[in-house]
């Protein structure tokens, strides 16, 4: 599970880095009406769950084929 919190991690700083370079325009017409803090952690938790279900059926197949 490890390798997906680094991940997950990883993806929420670069996606607020993404969001802090936008113009100040955009906070005020488009992310208005969006929660952006939301979105980041709904987005991350679903590839963190993702990558950790792929890493565990991987490691459970070579496990099982040796």
């Amino acid at each position: 599970m490890q390798t997906g919190e680094r991940q997950t991690a990883r993806l929420r700083l670069k996606y607020l880095q993404s969001v802090l370079k936008k113009d100040i325009s955009f906070f005020d017409t488009e992310a208005r009406d969006k929660n952006i803090i939301f979105h980041i952690s709904s987005d991350a938790i679903l590839v963190q769950d993702a990558i950790g279900d792929k890493v565990h059926e991987q490691y459970s197949t070579r496990m099982y084929a040796y």
